[in-house]
């Protein structure tokens, strides 16, 4: 066989451009019933799968992915639900949760371990707000905790070292 004997297929840009919307329509589809699932809300669920860039692809708010967002749901939900045990008021959605993470840059170092990273409240009090919250080393946030404890012992002032 030569090569004037092959056939090419012929795919229009039209064509191209139309499959590209279905697969888009197709992963917002998959996307909004999978946050419906695990209970996102209604307005934050139109807000996160709203975000598009000119292709059309979906950013996921820039994430890492759709994928990405389900486990972020979930690392949300149980900070929320800790929170709520240890009787600290929780004043931030899912969007403001994960902005809050991004913009820290270190959304993918979170956890309990040395070296990782943690939401923490300025001074380990008040709620976990917009205003009162910063990310930052899991040492630095346990070493708060402890002087807050110890100041409500009474064991160590406000200005003690």
């Amino acid at each position: 066989m030569t090569d004037d004997d092959k056939t090419t297929p012929i795919i229009s840009l039209a064509a191209k451009r139309k499959e590209s919307e279905r697969d888009f329509a197709q992963e917002r589809a998959d996307l909004t019933k999978e946050l419906e699932e695990i209970g996102v809300a209604a307005d934050q669920l139109a807000a996160i799968t709203q975000h598009t860039n000119a292709m059309g692809k979906m950013k996921a708010i820039a994430c890492g992915g759709v994928h990405d967002l389900r486990a972020f749901w979930q690392r949300f939900y149980e900070q929320r639900r800790a929170a709520g045990q240890r009787g600290v008021e929780w004043q931030l959605d899912f969007r403001q949760w994960l902005e809050i993470w991004q913009a820290s840059g270190h959304l993918h170092e979170r956890g309990r371990c040395r070296g990782q990273f943690q939401m923490c409240r300025s001074g380990d009090i008040g709620p976990y707000a917009s205003s009162t919250v910063r990310i930052d080393r899991m040492e630095n946030n346990a070493s708060e905790g402890r002087l807050r404890l110890e100041r409500q012992a009474g064991g160590v002032t406000a200005c003690s070292s």
